[in-house]
Parts: C-alpha cells; sequence; structure tokens
C-alpha cells in the first residue's frame, strides 16, 4: 500500500511539473527549446514509470 502511495505522489509530482515547464515555455519565459523538450520528454518517462508502479 505504501509503494502506491509513493507511486501516485511521483505522479502528481511529474504532472506538476510537466504543466508548469510547459506554460513557461508558452509564456516565453524559457526560450531554450532543446531543454523544452528534454525536460518534458524525462518527466513523461518519470510519469510512467510512476504509473506502471500504481497499477
Amino acid at each position: 500500500m505504501i509503494l502506491k502511495k509513493i507511486s501516485l505522489t511521483i505522479v502528481i509530482v511529474s504532472v506538476i511539473f510537466f504543466t508548469l515547464i510547459s506554460l513557461l515555455s508558452i509564456w516565453k519565459v524559457i526560450q531554450d527549446i532543446d531543454l523544452v523538450w528534454k525536460s518534458l520528454t524525462s518527466l513523461g518517462v518519470v510519469a510512467f514509470a510512476g504509473l506502471v508502479g500504481v497499477a
């Protein structure tokens, strides 16, 4: 049960960071597109791993 809570927390935090980076990119706060894509893909991998842990 504790593993599911940890995994769910990882998924939620990843989604929050994913949204934050996306919004900063849309608002042109982050100018480097490569950094944005690398960050988003890394967060996607972490979120997917967290989802696998929940299932």
